[in-house]
């Protein structure tokens, strides 16, 4: 990962240097600036693609267009063949390069175009005009804070706070989304005034006029068109990818084709690095499936990393060295102790710039500063749960359906006290305990959008704490 930062309005070259500083972790490899009438901007570096050339800012041909970019755009060679063909010259190999002639020909429909994940600050010089971007599920973080017709921006929150005008003001309405869904939705964040940018979204900035729009969004229609340039299989035809619902005649077997040829392509895509690459294996199906399309499309074996626990209830390792086994990668793991958890808490705490209460943090935390040790970059499963409903609480939503249909002296009087009877585990989240937790959640007639009740508590808490004088209606 890279790290951006910068500012239209008042300030100087030490603010930037400041906020760009702090972003040091994210990017140690180097560090950039670009400073022009009143425009800062600031890059630390992750050198994945084009070691030698690809120091950021990047520019045009005459300069006229600057940007400073966090990702990696996965389609960016067959784009580079484009816009050469256009006449536009390059002086690097980078991916970020192909941004800024993709916007001299596209204009803001540039976004639409870019295959991966992305949060750039791009600068017009001529249009005097600031885009800020961030793609398409929000895989990379950008935050901004809009004050007196000063923009501020940046990878994280606390690059932001560096600068003198911002205030670190507690937003009490921030903390009651935390304390409903644990963590804090965009665009809040835990400061007032402070704001993510959202997925698919980017903001204007012109003459002093802020204007936030969206480029793209989640569709779930019958039928949608899908160009192949977003994939970079140039010179093909366009090709309709169709999605099974109640009113498509696709077969069962054609969209499971259609995903796998999807999945693969993908991975293949990611696959693309300069640097030493490995995949996080936890022997789950969404980690699996990315372990085995890379493996498949790569001629060596790859380096795969897992954590285990000492605690067996938390242990998952045994899955993923069976996989790793089946797959033949070059695997490598290590096994934690609640002593190793506990003790890198305080460390964990300076990266959170805000509230989030999620305990893998811990791990994953742990596993990266593992992989780090072989590789520089490493694909993960995460989302994959959220796409295919793979997280207990969507089979706790059918389950709860199914038990609010029956009797109540039923629900009463046999599956109640029959759940309330069940063994007691000691284990981590054992069954028992979910079980009980659903119920208990079911029996007082709150609805399962929120986890055994957190936005009732959150709500309590903030009437006892914070009172009406912190609250404004």
């Amino acid at each position: 990962m890279c790290g951006i930062a910068g500012f239209v309005g008042q300030g100087n070259e030490e603010i930037l240097k400041k906020m760009t500083g702090s972003l040091e972790r994210r990017g140690p490899d180097s560090e950039g600036f670009f400073i022009k009438d009143g425009i800062y901007f600031g890059h630390r570096r992750l050198s994945i693609i084009d070691l030698a050339t690809g120091h950021q800012p990047i520019f045009n041909e005459d300069k006229t267009i600057s940007i400073i970019f966090n990702g990696e755009i996965y389609n960016f060679k067959d784009l580079r063949k484009q816009l050469e063909k256009r006449g536009h010259k390059f002086y690097t190999q980078s991916d970020t390069e192909v941004i800024v002639h993709l916007y001299e020909d596209k204009g803001e429909d540039f976004l639409k175009e870019l295959n991966g994940m992305v949060a750039l600050a791009l600068w017009d010089d001529k249009k005097e005009k600031l885009i800020l971007a961030r793609d398409r599920l929000g895989e990379k973080p950008l935050y901004y804070s809009f004050l007196g017709g000063k923009l501020i921006f940046a990878s994280e929150l606390k690059a932001i706070l560096v600068h003198p005008q911002i205030k670190r003001e507690l937003d009490f309405y921030s903390l009651a989304k935390y304390l409903n869904y644990e963590y804090i939705p965009f665009p809040q964040t835990i400061f007032k005034n402070i704001y993510k940018l959202g997925p698919g979204e980017y903001l204007i900035y012109q003459k002093g006029i802020l204007e936030k729009k969206k480029y793209w969004d989640i569709g779930f229609n019958s039928k949608l068109k899908n160009r192949d340039s977003i994939y970079g299989s140039e010179g093909e035809e366009e090709n309709e990818v169709l999605f099974a619902n109640q009113n498509s005649k696709l077969l069962e077997e054609e969209a499971m084709k259609g995903l796998e040829e999807h999945l693969e392509r993908s991975v293949k895509m990611r696959l693309v690095s300069d640097v030493p690459l490995g995949i996080w294996l936890s022997g789950g199906i969404d980690s699996t499936a990315i372990a085995y399309y890379a493996q498949k499309n790569s001629p060596t074996p790859i380096k795969t990393f897992s954590i285990g626990f000492t605690d067996l209830s938390f242990d998952e390792s045994k899955y993923a060295r069976q996989a790793a086994e089946f797959l033949k990668t070059d695997h490598y793991e290590k096994v934690l102790t609640p002593r190793d958890c506990l003790d890198l808490i305080p460390q964990i705490f300076e990266f959170l710039d805000e509230p989030l209460a999620d305990a893998s943090i811990v791990p994953t935390y742990l596993l990266s500063k593992f992989t780090r040790e072989k590789v520089k970059v490493a694909l993960g499963g995460d989302g994959g749960d959220e796409l295919f409903m793979g997280y207990p609480t969507f089979q706790a939503h059918q389950l709860a359906k199914i038990y609010q249909k029956l009797p109540y002296f039923l629900r009463k009087n046999l599956i109640t006290p029959i759940v309330n009877h069940l063994p007691v585990s000691f284990n981590d989240f054992s069954f028992d305990f979910r079980l009980k937790n659903l119920f208990l959640l079911l029996s007082t007639g709150r609805k399962l959008e929120t986890k055994f009740g957190w936005v009732h508590f959150g709500q309590k808490i903030l009437k006892i704490y914070f009172r009406q004088k912190f609250i404004k209606k």
